[in-house]
């Protein structure tokens, strides 16, 4: 997996990120990562047993690329890191300063008397996700190029945010409401997660996941831009579209701490930042299709279902 880092629409990283930046110990334990803990050595002949395990779970081989690429940096932690935090992307200023991907393995490959003991399940989901994580930070066009990975992560986030109103403020009760809070929700995904800048695509692409008319599109449109000023949009900001979902529905109760709260609750703790960051999002939809229950995986296969898989399939073997 060798990537030369070219010129493209700058994407977020964790530093954009709301939770990130209230939050700072999460930049003190990935610093502390990188710099302190140990690296496992995949130039030791102990190591082909851990490549023939992923090899002979017959995934697709750019994922064997991941697993043996000098860009990606196996860590045994002396401290597990958070869940959220297993896999992610980073200048390596313990070595060579180049961005690269890295997996807190500490749980997952053991040694033993006789090699290396490795969760093969486990470390599948880690690798999907460490492939997703390299291409974001230098060639995220190449994820975002398809249109149709766009509509089904989009799709499956819309149904998964509403899933989490309708859990809070039982919005499936009143007519249209679902439908209008599936297309601002695949708005604010589109926007703010996928990073796509222009707003007739956004908006024709939220009306066919909510299945709308464009008279619904236009009246929904209407009622939103009122909370859009100079200095806030709330499809660029997961608290102000919290508030924005609670004054649309009229659910004064709503905050972002209440639908993170839910969504961890529902879908699994290492999926907090699938709200607002892609590399996050798109591991809570490999990470359910893999199997390896790191997340709440029935719930999101029973709301996402088909798109779910479709997507995770192509973002394992249709780029690489």
């Amino acid at each position: 997996m060798g990537f030369k880092l070219i010129k493209e629409k700058p994407y977020k990283t964790y530093k954009d990120c709301y939770m990130y930046k209230k939050y700072p110990q999460y930049s003190i334990e990935l610093s502390n990562a990188i710099m302190k803990f140990d690296r496992m050595d995949k130039e030791e002949k102990a190591f082909d047993d851990v490549v023939y395990e992923i090899k002979r779970a017959r995934t697709d081989a750019t994922i064997v690329k991941v697993l043996t690429s000098p860009n990606t940096v196996l860590l045994n932690c002396a401290k597990p890191l958070p869940k959220m935090f297993k896999v992610f992307c980073a200048k390596d200023f313990k070595d060579d300063g180049k961005i690269k991907v890295f997996i807190d393995v500490s749980n997952i490959i053991k040694r033993d008397a006789t090699g290396y003991i490795t969760n093969v399940d486990t470390l599948l989901s880690y690798l999907i996700n460490a492939k997703v994580c390299m291409y974001y930070a230098l060639k995220p066009n190449i994820i975002f190029s398809s249109s149709e990975r766009k509509m089904l992560a989009a799709t499956c986030f819309s149904a998964l945010y509403t899933h989490i109103i309708d859990y809070i403020g039982k919005i499936s009760i009143i007519e249209y409401a679902k439908d209008k809070c599936i297309y601002l929700s695949a708005r604010y995904f589109l926007t703010n997660i996928a990073n796509i800048d222009n707003e007739d695509q956004i908006r024709s692409m939220a009306r066919r996941i909510s299945g709308i008319t464009e008279m619904k599109e236009n009246t929904y449109d209407f009622m939103a831009s009122k909370e859009i000023t100079k200095d806030k949009n709330p499809f660029l900001c997961p608290v102000a579209f919290s508030k924005m979902i609670a004054n649309q529905f009229k659910l004064d109760k709503i905050t972002f701490e209440l639908i993170l709260d839910k969504w961890l609750f529902q879908y699994g703790e290492n999926t907090a930042f699938a709200l607002e960051f892609f590399p996050a999002f798109s591991a809570m939809m490999t990470d359910a299709y893999s199997g390896a229950y790191i997340n709440n995986q029935k719930t999101i296969e029973k709301i996402c279902g088909k798109d779910m898989v479709a997507y995770a399939k192509g973002i394992i073997y249709d780029f690489g």
